[in-house]
């Protein structure tokens, strides 16, 4: 087979083609501090990468849930703390009555005005919006779940859920029920508040002081089922972190790159460069008309 000057030249531009690409790859590489640029650098690293920076995603998307949830359970358990200081005051006005005996009117409407303030107080608590939602309202987070000055404490929310996917396959429930919570602290508030009217101390001691006590008590489930989900969160959100750790060290030793090897890989592209345009031009100094001549 005759190799033509043609055929013989082409051959030396698709060398010299190439190690300009080597060399110009590699320079990239060592400014970018990546291996992988575009796809066509390394395909299959450039879509074991994807994957990983797909899980990545979705870890931080659980870290954020998980940082959403527990500021909602963290404030939550702080108006909750402040209901438990309310409650512990009505007992007191509570015992207060029933010790008084036979009590005088100004003493009686002193302890209601005191009642009248707790339930008043207790209602703004049970109404905490955080970032314009309800938290004790269910999922009518748009609605206040008590409403002031009613002597009967409806409740316009329901027992729905709020939840928080802090994992895959973890969902978290976030709020506790307003309901449950409040209904039995307003009864026992507005009883105790009308056996005071009435004089009637036998049922604020034996009735009354128990209610109050079977209210504060389910607050305090509350506040540890509370603490309980938050311990949860944080536990799995550290779990989470380590993983997030891992990927990255897997998106690294996929993606960055070594600067000493690189380095080297330059000097030697560089290298080959160069050799290849010095001889392919000492090459094409001669033609087949130097040698006719």
């Amino acid at each position: 087979m005759r190799i033509t000057e043609s055929s013989m030249i082409d051959h030396m531009r698709g060398n010299v083609q190439q190690s300009q690409d080597n060399y110009n790859t590699t320079l990239n590489q060592l400014s970018t501090g990546k291996k992988i640029n575009q796809v066509s650098d390394d395909p299959v690293a450039a879509s074991k990468s994807l994957a990983v920076r797909s899980m990545i995603a979705d870890m931080d998307h659980y870290q954020r849930n998980a940082q959403a949830g527990k500021l909602f359970l963290q404030y939550s358990d702080g108006q909750l703390s402040s209901v438990t200081s309310l409650i512990d005051q009505a007992r007191q006005v509570a015992v207060a009555a029933a010790n008084g005996g036979t009590l005088e009117d100004s003493s009686s409407a002193t302890y209601i005005g005191q009642i009248d303030s707790i339930i008043q107080q207790v209602t703004q608590l049970a109404n905490s919006d955080m970032d314009g939602r309800r938290i004790f309202a269910g999922t009518q987070t748009k609605t206040e779940p008590f409403t002031q000055d009613d002597p009967i404490h409806a409740y316009h929310g329901d027992d729905g859920a709020l939840t928080s996917t802090v994992a895959p396959g973890v969902n978290i429930r976030l709020n506790e029920s307003g309901q449950t919570i409040f209904a039995p602290i307003f009864s026992a508030l507005e009883s105790l508040k009308a056996d005071i009217r009435n004089g009637d101390y036998n049922s604020i001691s034996t009735n009354d002081i128990g209610a109050v006590d079977a209210g504060l008590q389910g607050v305090l489930n509350a506040r540890a089922q509370i603490g309980t989900k938050l311990n949860q969160i944080s536990d799995t959100s550290d779990r989470i972190q380590s993983s997030q750790v891992h990927l990255q060290d897997q998106l690294s030793s996929l993606e960055d790159t070594d600067l000493a090897t690189t380095y080297t890989q330059l000097q030697l592209s560089q290298n080959v460069y160069q050799a290849s345009l010095a001889s392919t031009a000492k090459a094409l100094q001669h033609s087949l008309i130097d040698y006719l001549h």
